[in-house]
């Protein structure tokens, strides 16, 4: 496991984000398809790395199975 990154897919509260800034023991997320910012300074014990779950869901949703 890699750990959280800049630019890592993440679950926080009942949604995926991605990780637009990385500090010491919080995070900045943002939308994973666009780059504003949703939510500041998360504490990094809140959030979890769950890409895999996320890209699950995502082929499952009208728009992917419309590309």
């Amino acid at each position: 496991m890699r750990g959280i990154i800049k630019g890592s897919v993440v679950c926080y509260g009942k949604g995926w984000f991605r990780v637009t800034a990385k500090f010491r023991d919080s995070v900045n997320l943002g939308s994973i398809f666009g780059s504003r910012v949703i939510h500041k300074r998360v504490p990094l014990s809140e959030v979890y790395e769950d890409e895999d779950a996320w890209y699950k869901n995502w082929q499952q949703s009208e728009t992917y199975r419309c590309m």
